[in-house]
């Protein structure tokens, strides 16, 4: 286990421009009980996410500022199995994720009872699930370039002692962005107050599925049963917006 991090903030110029930062790291190695390769080794479970994230505020004018905050994560397990089988190490996934976030907000005041309020932010993400080194055929452990030498490697399953062999049919990578926008203006008065705005949400993702060979081959106990084909390469982009025009009132009684 490896946990660490640290965190530095303070004024670039004193009461105009502030800005801040911080780092997080934590790793973890461990090992999955049950699940052993022909050679008796066994499978790992290693963990490892770190965050750097960044904000810089400005005081544009005694009535209103503007800030941008800026984070990013990198997450991997190199070995992601199954949580219902038993596995081999070639069949997991080495899982990375790169999510990413930008938001810009503005506020300014008009008067005592009036705020103006404008933001809005971008998120990628890419969640990036290919397999490990050790799902490499004895072929391409010395290649040079490794892209497109697993071509061929079939994928495994024993349905008799309920494990995943060799490598994994099919893996896939879910890249996707998001952005959003909001204005909103609020006016406050004695007995209640009153917020009015605008959101849009629009994201969009695709969807991308590849494989080794196309194929699964099925054992019970040793003995081959069947073998299962998949369609890939395979690739859709779902879309999705929403948007929202709003006004409320909020009353105080008393």
């Amino acid at each position: 286990l490896f946990d660490y991090g640290g965190w530095l903030a303070g004024p670039i110029k004193r009461d105009k421009l502030w800005w801040s930062t911080s780092f997080h790291h934590s790793q973890i190695l461990q090992y999955l009980v049950g699940s052993y390769n022909p050679d008796g080794t066994s499978v790992p479970d290693d963990n490892m996410l770190w965050n750097f994230s960044n904000k810089l505020s400005w005081q544009v004018s005694p009535n209103s500022q503007l800030s941008h905050f800026y984070i990013l994560q990198y997450k991997k397990n190199g070995h992601r199995g199954s949580t219902t089988q038993f596995v081999e190490t070639g069949a997991t996934v080495a899982n990375t994720k790169y999510p990413q976030l930008h938001q810009v907000k503005w506020t300014s005041t008009r008067s005592s009872g009036m705020v103006y309020d404008v933001s809005g932010s971008l998120n990628r993400v890419d969640d990036y699930q290919p397999w490990p080194t050790e799902g490499d055929s004895a072929n391409c452990k010395s290649a040079v370039n490794r892209d497109g030498c697993f071509n061929g490697l079939i994928a495994g399953q024993d349905v008799g002692t309920n494990t995943l062999l060799r490598i994994l049919p099919t893996y896939r990578d879910l890249p996707n962005t998001r952005l959003f926008a909001q204005g909103s203006m609020s006016y406050f008065l004695s007995a209640h107050d009153i917020k009015a705005g605008y959101q849009i949400d629009y994201a969009w993702n695709e969807v991308l599925y590849f494989s080794s060979s196309g194929m699964r081959a099925n054992y019970r106990n040793g003995v081959p049963e069947q073998v299962n084909t998949y369609n890939t390469p395979a690739r859709s982009i779902p879309e999705n917006i929403q948007q929202g025009l709003y006004i409320q009132d909020k009353w105080r009684p008393g």
